[in-house]
Formats: C-alpha cells, structure tokens, sequence
C-alpha cells in the first residue's frame, strides 16, 4: 500500500565501501614494532646475564614473525591492485610489482641464510663450552665464568694465559667469535630486509606515478639505518668491549638496526605507501569519501589531550592546543 507522507523520501543509494582496502590502509599506517624492539638499556642487561646468546636468539625469532607480518600486508596490497587495475594502462607495472613480491612472499625466508649462520654459531658454541669443560673437572657457572668474564682482560693478562691456561683461551676466544659472528649475521638479515623492502617501495612509487603523472610530488622519505648515528647502543658497546667482553659491540650494533628498521624505517615507508594508495583509492573511486587513517594525521601537542585531529587542522578543537606531525614525520628526523 503506497502512503504518501510529507516525512517520507527515497532511500539515497550509497557508494559500496571497499572494507578491505581500508583495513590494509590502516594496518600499514600501524606502528607493528611493538614487544618486537628492545631498547638499549634492556638489551645490554640481557646480554650480561646470558653471556649474549639470549638477545639473538630473541631477534631471530622476532624479526621472523616481523617480516611474515609485514610481507603479508605487501602480498595483500598487491592482489588488491591486482583485482582493482585490470582495465588500466598500468597493467605492465602491476605485474612487475607483483612478480617481485612474489618473491618476497616465498615459503622459505629470504633471509634464511643469514639466520641458519646464526644458529650455527650458537649450536656450534654450545656444543664446544659442553665437552670442553670436561677439562675443568666441572660444569657449573664458576667453570663458565672461568673461560668468559673473568679471564684476565689485557695485553698482559692474555699473554699469561695462553701459556698457562691455553683451554681457557680456547673458549674464550671461542665465546667471542661465535657470539660476533651471530650477531654479524643477524646485521646482514636486517639489511638485507631493508634492502627488498626499498625495492617494493621503488616499485609501489613507480605505480603510482603512472596512475597520475600530474599529480604534485609528494615529500619521498628514504630512511636508512645509519647505525653511525645510534650514539647510545655504540657507546654501551664500547665500554663493554673495553672490559674484555669483544662480542659487546657487534650484539649491540645488531641490536640498533634491528630497532631501527622496526622503529623509524620500516614505519616510514609503510605510511608513505599507505599515504599513495590512499590516493590510487580516490583516482578509481572519486565518489567514496577515504578517510585518513588515524596514525597519518596530526596530533594534539597538550600530553593531557593527545587526541588525532581531523585532516588539516593544525589545532586541536578540545584544548585549543597546537598540533604534532605524523609519528612517521618525527621518526624520519631521527
């Protein structure tokens, strides 16, 4: 029965949402390092108690579940482009971007290399210190402590030793060896991410460009590790390397590229990437309103507010208070 009504209008058709993409949006403009990146200060104090095989091996197996979480979000947006770019002249770039994540998302770890050398090194540490110390008559923490901190630091003390103590020296120097060559290792795993992922980047760029030539550049961040920079982990280093411990400042400088990638590279290109698809969205679809996702704005300076401001305010309509940057803007600074 049709009732007219002066309260009474047709329903308004509204575009279809595209929940998918704006998940992925905002999980790549996500912070992910979270529990996944000690600081220094946590690291050394760990490296001490475990005579520095607890923080690589906690870096192996956080850096792995990092990388699958991060190559997924990678595979996710490119079938996304996939299903979305079929009909456009970028079609060539798609399936280059494609075939390179492809073989990023192969089953076995890029990086399993530098990972199966690590642990090498630590299998191959545990099984020497276990059937050496059968020399010292004991296999308690005093006979560790014998062959690792307390051998005698120094020129002079390490000459004494090796004529008096030559099984100590062994596995001291040992000790040393593999704990550096694991964390060395664990060094070329990280550059070697860092370096796939600025390969996706260039690609994603690449696309993005061609979808729309005239669009204005965009500010492109390339952060790097520069582990010349991270002051506190290399001192922290270098105080313990001069106490006789020389594995100190290969962990500790594994540890600030870990951190680093996770804390400030890795959250840089993610939102840079999640700032262009944004743009790829509003191209194919000029009529679905995109929101910016809330970790890509601006924030309210006032620490008692710290709320996200809406796209374009630079001040805070609760306090009246001015506003930040982005996090991925300030990081960059680092």
């Amino acid at each position: 029965m049709n009732i007219d009504h002066a309260n009474k209008r047709p329903a308004e058709i509204q575009p279809q949402r595209d929940y998918f993409a704006d998940a992925l949006m905002i999980g790549l403009s996500r912070q992910i390092y979270f529990k996944l990146a000690r600081g220094p200060l946590r690291t050394l104090l760990t490296s001490l108690i475990s005579f520095g095989v607890a923080p690589i091996l906690m870096w192996q197996r956080q850096f792995k579940r990092y990388v699958i979480y991060e190559q997924q979000q990678f595979w996710h947006l490119a079938k996304w482009l996939q299903g979305n770019l079929k009909q456009t002249k970028s079609e060539k770039k798609v399936d280059t971007l494609l075939s390179a994540l492809e073989d990023c998302a192969r089953e076995r770890p890029p990086q399993f290399e530098f990972r199966l050398l690590s642990h090498l090194c630590m299998a191959f540490l545990a099984i020497i210190f276990f059937t050496q110390l059968f020399d010292f008559g004991r296999h308690g923490l005093s006979a560790v402590l014998d062959c690792t901190y307390l051998y005698p630091a120094g020129l002079a003390g390490l000459i004494k030793s090796l004529v008096a103590r030559p099984l100590a020296t062994k596995l001291y120097f040992i000790w040393n060896v593999c704990i550096s060559g694991a964390a060395m290792c664990h060094i070329g795993e990280v550059y070697h991410h860092q370096r796939r992922v600025r390969e996706f980047v260039d690609h994603f760029r690449a696309l993005a460009n061609e979808l729309n030539p005239n669009a204005p550049k965009a500010n492109l961040f390339n952060p790097t590790i520069r582990l010349s920079r991270q002051w506190v982990w290399i001192i922290s280093g270098i105080l313990l390397l001069l106490s006789g411990v020389f594995w100190a400042l290969p962990v500790m400088l594994a540890g600030a590229a870990h951190c680093r990638l996770m804390r400030v590279v890795s959250l840089v290109h993610r939102s840079e990437i999640a700032l262009q698809f944004r743009d790829i969205r509003r191209q194919l679809n000029p009529e679905q309103v995109i929101k910016l996702p809330v970790h890509l704005r601006n924030w309210c300076s006032n620490e008692l507010c710290g709320a996200p401001l809406p796209e374009g305010d630079s001040i805070c309509t609760l306090c009246q208070s001015e506003s930040l940057e982005p996090l991925y803007v300030r990081v960059n600074r680092q």
